[in-house]
């Protein structure tokens, strides 16, 4: 029986991925950047701002006095922007690499302490953290970092990027704030974490990069077929496929791109599919992020192509027919500094002969 989408809790994994592959007919390379201007430089540290400094982000105020000195961040997404931002040097720990990091910050993050997983309390307590980042909503929860109340009573402030806000206290399986989640939403988390770490000019600098790697792009796929169908979907040993729905930042990348997230209508980030829906859609491109951890290879997203080339029931999709396979970063997927390369990445697969 052919069955619609089910909505599933968004997930991260943790062994990482490094950065794209290329394969089949379409394909990007992951460590390649449109533009290099929104990569800081590790040893540029800002200057700590003093305050008071006031943000807000997920219906949430933070109020900070000067600038944290003692960051602990959680997230691949999370772990650049610190880097991005010039701040290196006040990363105390970190944890949950999707991915290879980005070369440039490869050496300032072997100085940083890492958790595959999240620490314990305690073992968050010990570091005496003054701030705490994350690029995903469950880090906050009693059972793992404390709620951000918990932590505040601590002394510790913390900040969670604006695509993960709670509809309620945050935890895994809890829904997301309705909310569509855009490169706006990217921008105002750089913006924000750079008033708060006292790097207001370089957050400024990066979105200006990210906005010029957006405008280039869409320029360039300008009055190309926007119709081909698009699909991020990773074919789970369950049988089902998960998906990329219409409400995160994943729609807006396919629409700059200029492609048509197959799964547009679905009204959550992440869903659940049957093969037989995967089948009904018939995306003619399959984009993919393999997941997480710094010990992944590029031969991990073969692997996923190759489950899909093995599926007799997906034989007929044209993507899995033509093996028009895009594998990217996952970290690129969601809310972060990668958010405009990796549209232009799935761009210049979707339409190699506009990047000419």
């Amino acid at each position: 029986m052919t069955t619609g989408p089910t909505v599933t809790a968004p997930t991260r994994s943790r062994r990482a991925v490094v950065a794209a592959t290329l394969t089949g007919v379409v394909a990007v390379a992951g460590c390649t950047s449109t533009s290099d201007s929104n990569r800081a430089d590790p040893a540029a540290a800002p200057t700590a701002a003093t305050g008071p400094i006031t943000v807000e982000t997920c219906q949430r105020t933070i109020t900070l006095e000067t600038s944290p000195e003692r960051i602990f961040a959680v997230f691949h997404p999370a772990i650049e922007l610190v880097h991005a931002l010039g701040a290196s040097d006040r990363l105390i720990g970190s944890a949950f690499l999707d991915n290879e990091i980005l070369p440039e910050y490869a050496a300032a993050q072997a100085d940083v302490p890492y958790n595959d997983d999240y620490p314990s309390k305690e073992r968050l307590y010990s570091l005496s953290p003054d701030f705490v980042l994350s690029a995903f909503n469950d880090a906050f929860t009693p059972a793992v970092l404390g709620s951000q109340d918990d932590l505040a009573q601590q002394g510790i402030e913390s900040y969670v990027f604006g695509e993960w806000c709670p509809a309620g206290e945050p935890g895994e399986g809890n829904p997301l704030q309705l909310t569509q989640a855009t490169f706006e939403t990217t921008y105002a988390d750089i913006t924000q974490v750079g008033d708060l770490l006292g790097a207001a000019d370089r957050a400024a600098e990066i979105i200006a990069a990210m906005q010029a790697t957006v405008d280039d792009t869409r320029q360039r796929v300008s009055g190309a077929d926007t119709s081909v169908s698009v699909a991020v979907g990773t074919l789970r040993d369950d049988g089902t496929v998960s998906v990329q729905g219409g409400s995160g930042i994943t729609q807006e990348i396919i629409d700059i791109a200029g492609g048509t997230n197959a799964y547009a209508d679905v009204a959550t980030r992440q869903a659940s599919v049957s093969v037989e829906d995967f089948v009904r859609r018939d995306p003619d491109v399959i984009v993919l992020a393999p997941c997480c951890g710094a010990d992944m290879t590029v031969a991990d997203g073969q692997k996923e192509i190759d489950k899909y080339l093995a599926a007799p029931a997906l034989s007929d999709v044209a993507a899995v027919r033509d093996q028009r396979f895009v594998v990217v970063p996952f970290p690129g997927l969601f809310s972060g500094i990668r958010n405009a390369d990796t549209a232009a990445q799935i761009a210049r697969a979707l339409h190699p002969d506009r990047f000419q």
